[in-house]
Formats: C-alpha cells, sequence, structure tokens
C-alpha cells in the first residue's frame, strides 16, 4: 500500500502547536537577533563621513536615486507592503541558498536510489547484563553500550579522516551522511556505510572499524561487556530511504522557489519594479556601502561626524522580528519536509487505516508550556492508561471475534522501547482477557526477519506507530507486507 504524498495536507494548526513549543529557542533568537542588530546600529552611527570615498558616494547616490524613483507615485501603505515583500524574499532566499549548497554538495544527494552500494558490518554484544543485589532485579546497559560506541564513531577526528580519505568526492563536508550505527535485534552494533563505490565504502569502513577497535577499551572501562565481530556483507540494491530523502529535499527546493515567487504575486506594477530594485539594492555591494554610511550627512563641508555612538531602536526591532521570523520559518521548514508521522489523523488519512487510541505522556506542565497545552489540547478527555488500554484491547477482541481471527500480532515500525512497552501491556491483557487467543509481539516487519515471519502466520495485525518517529513510507510497506501475506489489519495504535 501506498500513500499519495502530492495530496498529503499540513496541518497548520498542529504545525503551530509544534513551532510555539519551541518559544525558548524562538526567545533566545530573537535576543541575539537584538544584540547583533544593535551592534551593527552602534557602530554604523558611529561611523565618520570622510570614511566614504568619492567613488563609493557617487555609487550609493545613483543606488538610492534609482530607489527614490521607484518609489514615485506610491503610497506609504504599498511602500510599506513591498518593503516586507522583500524581507520575506530575501529570508525565503537564505534557507534555499543553504538547502541548494546541501543538494549539489553532499554525497548522499549524488548516489543512484536504484543501485546504492552498501557495505554493512555487525557486531555481537554479550555480558552487559548486570544483576543487582540483594534486589532481584538487573540493568540492561546495551543502549547505553551502543550510544558510547554512535559517539566515538561520530567525532570530528572520524568525520575528518574519512574525508581525508574519500578525497575530492567528499565535497561541504556531508560525510556524516556516509554511514550510520545502531542497534539491530537485542544486541547487535550495526554499521551501514553508503558510498558512490564499493571501494569507497570499504576505505569508510576499514576507517569505522579500527575507530571502533581503538574504542573498545575505554567503552568497557566505563560499561563491563564483551564485544565479537560478527561479519560483514555488501550489498549493491535499490534504497527507498535515500529516494525519499532525495525527494524530499527537491520539494523543498521546490517549495521555497514558490514561496519566493508569492512573495510578489499581490503586488501592482509599481509596488513589482520597487520590489526589484530594493532586492537588488539588499543583495548588492552597493547596499553594504550605503549602510556603512546611513548616518553620515550629505555634506561634509557643513555638518561634523556624530562623536559619541549612540543606540539605534530600529535595528533593536528589526533584529527582534528577524530573529523570530527566521527561527519560525526555519521550525516550519523542518516541518513541512519531514517525512515522520506528525498525528494519529494522519494515519487514518493517508492509510485509510482505523485507530484504535492512543497513548501520551503524562506529564506536567507550567507557565507558558501549561498554557500552550490548554490553548491546544483542553478539550482532550482526560483518560488514565489503563482505561486506554481497556478500551483498545476491547476493540481488539470485537474485531477478533468478528472477522474469526484466533491470532493477534502486534508489530510497528519505529521499534521504540515505549512502543514495545505498550505492545507487550497490550499483549498481557489480551492474554488475561482471552487465553484461547494467540497473542505476540514484535519488532518492524521490515527489518526484522523473525517478526515477519510472524505476522505472516498470524490472521491479524494491530500496528503501534510512535507520532514523530514512524515514517509514511515505512507504514506504507508494512501495510503491504500485511496485505500481501494475507493478514487482516484491525487498525493501528499512536504512541505520543
Amino acid at each position: 500500500m501506498d500513500y499519495n504524498r502530492e495530496e498529503r495536507e499540513i496541518d497548520l494548526i498542529d504545525a503551530f502547536y509544534h513551532i510555539l513549543k519551541k518559544w525558548r529557542v524562538i526567545l533566545c533568537w530573537m535576543i541575539i537577533g537584538l544584540l547583533i542588530a544593535s551592534a551593527i546600529g552602534y557602530i554604523r552611527s558611529a561611523s565618520n563621513a570622510n570614511a566614504t570615498t568619492p567613488g563609493t558616494k557617487e555609487s550609493i547616490n545613483a543606488a538610492e536615486k534609482k530607489l527614490t524613483d521607484a518609489k514615485t507615485n506610491m503610497s506609504a501603505r504599498e511602500i510599506t507592503e513591498t518593503e516586507l515583500a522583500v524581507e520575506s524574499y530575501l529570508s525565503y532566499r537564505s534557507l534555499y541558498d543553504s538547502l541548494l549548497d546541501y543538494n549539489e554538495n553532499a554525497l548522499i544527494m549524488k548516489l543512484d536510489f536504484r543501485s546504492v552500494p552498501t557495505l554493512t558490518s555487525s557486531y555481537l554484544i554479550d555480558d552487559y547484563y548486570k544483576v543487582v543485589y540483594p534486589e532481584i532485579s538487573g540493568i540492561d546497559s546495551i543502549n547505553n553500550i551502543i550510544e558510547l560506541y554512535t559517539r566515538n564513531l561520530g567525532d570530528d577526528d572520524t568525520l575528518s579522516e574519512i574525508a581525508q580519505a574519500v578525497g575530492d568526492d567528499a565535497v561541504g563536508g556531508f560525510v556524516s551522511d556516509l554511514y550510520t550505527v545502531s542497534k539491530k535485534g537485542n544486541s547487535i552494533l550495526s554499521i551501514i556505510v553508503t558510498a558512490p563505490s564499493r571501494e569507497q565504502c570499504g576505505i569508510i569502513m576499514d576507517i569505522l572499524s579500527a575507530k571502533l577497535e581503538s574504542a573498545v577499551p575505554d567503552v568497557q572501562k566505563s560499561i563491563p561487556h564483551t564485544i565479537t565481530y560478527n561479519d560483514t556483507a555488501f550489498s549493491n540494491s535499490m534504497n527507498r530511504d535515500i529516494l525519499t530523502r532525495q525527494q524530499s529535499q527537491i520539494d523543498a527546493l521546490i517549495n521555497i522557489e514558490n514561496s519566493m515567487i508569492r512573495t510578489k504575486v499581490n503586488l501592482s506594477t509599481n509596488q513589482q519594479s520597487y520590489f526589484t530594485v530594493l532586492a537588488d539594492f539588499r543583495t548588492s555591494n552597493v547596499s553594504e556601502n550605503a549602510a556603512a554610511a546611513e548616518d553620515v550627512p550629505v555634506s561634509a563641508d557643513t555638518a561634523t561626524p556624530p562623536s559619541v555612538p549612540v543606540f539605534s531602536l530600529k535595528y533593536a526591532l528589526l533584529g527582534l522580528f528577524a530573529g523570530a521570523l527566521l527561527t519560525i520559518c526555519w521550525y516550519f521548514f523542518r516541518y513541512v519536509i519531514s517525512t515522520d508521522i506528525k498525528t494519529k489523523e494522519e494515519i487514518a488519512s493517508l492509510f485509510q487505516l482505523r485507530v484504535l487510541g492512543y497513548f501520551k505522556e503524562n506529564r506536567k506542565y507550567a507557565g507558558i508550556d501549561a498554557l500552550i497545552e490548554r490553548l491546544f489540547h483542553g478539550k482532550e478527555t482526560p483518560l488514565s492508561e489503563a482505561e486506554r488500554l481497556d478500551m483498545i484491547c476491547t476493540d481488539i477482541l470485537i474485531s477478533t471475534r468478528k472477522s474469526g481471527a484466533c491470532s493477534v500480532y502486534l508489530t510497528g515500525t519505529a521499534g521504540s522501547d515505549n512502543a514495545n512497552a505498550y505492545m507487550e501491556k497490550i499483549a498481557d491483557i489480551l492474554k488475561k482477557t482471552a487465553p484461547e487467543l494467540k497473542v505476540d509481539f514484535g519488532g518492524s516487519i521490515n527489518h526484522d526477519p523473525v517478526s515477519l515471519k510472524k505476522m505472516s502466520v498470524s490472521e491479524s495485525t494491530v500496528l503501534v506507530e510512535v507520532i514523530g518517529t514512524s515514517r509514511y513510507t515505512e507504514l506504507a510497506k508494512e501495510l503491504e507486507l500485511c496485505r500481501e501475506s494475507g493478514t487482516h489489519v484491525i487498525g493501528a495504535v499512536a504512541v505520543y
């Protein structure tokens, strides 16, 4: 099963909610913008008129005359509208240039998704489970061990060594995109390298393997364990993740380009002429020279430069506005291009899948965070976790009895500890409520062959997806595997 990415709607309310949750970051960048803009205004206010050369004055005067002529026959409202449109255009242009640089220089964007050289090495980690006495309990340190190795394999020295080894192909320094370090199964450390050729995959893997071996003593000193090399496999096949990533970057470029075009669509003919002149002025060297001489008197014979620099309220307000605008645009841009499922409603609308229920972490909010939660989620029914579990399990039992299914398998694409915990709770309740029903759960059927085999012999399936982590393409692939195996998908459970 697939979803129509062209018709995927953006939930502006949810996007606004996610942006508002970042209010601390927005506030920090507003303060940074205020400080930077105030410093610029302070320095410019102290500049001397004699520091501007005659040639520079002539170019400034010519540029300012073009601006003055372009504003002829325009009202104050039209001028303000045009200047705001130019500010928006320049903000989009900055984002566009940054994304274009990544698209043109990152090696991951140059790979042919139909045939991606991929080298995978795996290591078995053992003897990491520590029993704590006198209590009958234990500490599972596998995630901490994987995190320590991941940190060692992603430091600046490793990235620099890989960039030097790959050579001129590593333009822009985007080498961190070429490999991933993650946990597979319960105790497998997996290193996956993708590069334009098998030779480059081998070079990168050799560097990472050597780095891993040198990091073993320090990691073992922090957390006792054993690590054993398992195997290395090479493949040269289609990679849908790279296809999705490349397509997302292209879509983002197109969206920003369309936004840049739309900034002046509703402007009149006079406004569009002024828009063009002002945009050119802001992006040219003339604008920098003019800004440097902004507070200098026109006549050097009759005026004296300011003896004391002054604080500019105009620059301070512009800095606040620019800091907030750029941060909001950045978070909205990330929200738009994200390939992760954002709300439980998307599961129902994009995949025509019934949502059996959802779980949300019960957190106590205070101050502005509490106000945001009340504003967006104040009307939600305050059910406890136990009540939600009972409702979901009852729904599953009703569906299995109607369809005559004798087995249920719980799975999901995210594979997070939180999702696994809820799957285990649902399975326990179903086993106690309906002993005749065969219930099991496991990891993602997209990547775990054991889980795929269990799902294929089960008569019905329930998907447990983590909002903000599970991906559209992964869920679509999961549903397609269920359909091909003839397993009835009862519905989905969303975990926030």
